[in-house]
């Protein structure tokens, strides 16, 4: 049976995550990346096929293969970017067009344009997290490649294992975001979790329940 085809736009850590994650499932997934040496350095450690282009020109999705795509995913950190890129995924016919928002306020502009689903994921989790401030918990907040990534919010306590770690120990899976102090916060590699912090993670829908039990395991 031939696998779905699934083109992911922009190799950031979300992207790659994303691209590695629906790869792992069967899918056919083609990542496309603008930056020359970011692709070259993803396609090195990556079972997918790594395009080096800009996606804002149809010649570049078409040698991604966008006729014959099913989804394509725009993750890319610039929403006037993911935006023209959804615009010419559904003038091109793709049955489902996925694409994060990254500023609160943007959500109208995608679903204005008729776009199958938007992941909000600056918003989301303020929204989100704000109903789990005042208590310990974890929720699967959003679903990706039609249930096969998971996106979850987990609060961490004192007696979280994975409190005063690195972000980079937490295997399996990516974090999103950080909500900390009344901070929405970016993670990059040389942060470290922290008691009290709200976190945004995606992994496998497979991995989702043993991600939660090992990060708020007390």
């Amino acid at each position: 049976m031939k696998s779905e085809k699934v083109i992911v736009i922009g190799a950031g850590s979300m992207g790659e995550a994303l691209a590695d994650m629906l790869a792992a499932e069967d899918y056919d997934v083609v990542l496309v990346e603008n930056d020359e040496e970011r692709a070259k350095a993803i396609a090195n450690k990556t079972d997918c096929l790594v395009i080096k282009g800009d996606a804002t020109d149809l010649s570049t999705l078409k040698d991604a293969g966008i006729d014959e795509a099913s989804s394509i995913i725009i993750a890319t950190r610039d929403d006037k970017t993911n935006l023209m890129i959804c615009e010419i995924a559904k003038n091109e016919k793709v049955a489902k067009v996925i694409s994060r928002v990254n500023l609160p306020g943007n959500e109208e502009l995608f679903i204005n344009l008729g776009i199958t689903s938007i992941v909000p994921i600056m918003s989301m989790a303020l929204t989100s997290i704000k109903r789990h401030l005042q208590g310990k918990g974890e929720t699967v907040v959003a679903e990706l490649g039609g249930g096969k990534i998971e996106l979850m919010e987990i609060k961490l306590s004192d007696k979280s294992p994975y409190t005063g770690k690195a972000i980079t120990s937490l295997k399996d899976a990516v974090v999103c975001s950080i909500y900390r102090n009344g901070e929405l916060l970016i993670p990059n590699t040389r942060m470290k979790f922290k008691e009290g912090d709200v976190i945004v993670v995606a992994s496998t829908a497979k991995d989702t329940n043993k991600i939660m039990k090992a990060i708020s395991k007390e």
